[in-house]
């Protein structure tokens, strides 16, 4: 699924992705848990979490690059731009496909 940290007018601050959304989101709030500045501050800032549960990983991945590009989170640092798109090559001709 998809969960997303929104501040107190309801702006979204980050936007990730888990296929364990309960795991994922209480490390955010575990104790001991050493954040990077970044999300240290975003946490700070967040006043709710929110989550969507989608069927596949695939689509969890997609609904997150959408909502990205949508909603801009200032604390996303990755697939805000229409440039880059997650993907994965294969060969398709070798005995053993090679992937980049």
């Amino acid at each position: 699924g998809v969960y997303f940290w929104k501040d107190i007018n309801g702006k979204y601050l980050y936007i990730g992705k888990a296929k364990k959304l309960r795991s994922r989101v209480k490390s955010y709030l575990s104790p001991g848990a050493k954040h990077t500045l970044r999300i240290k501050k975003m946490l700070e800032k967040a006043e709710s979490v929110e989550f969507v549960l989608t069927p596949s990983d695939r689509d969890a991945l997609l609904l997150e690059s959408n909502l990205i590009k949508q909603h801009q989170p200032p604390y996303n640092v990755l697939l805000k731009d229409d440039e880059a798109y997650p993907y994965i090559c294969a060969s398709i001709g070798d005995r053993y496909p090679q992937f980049f």
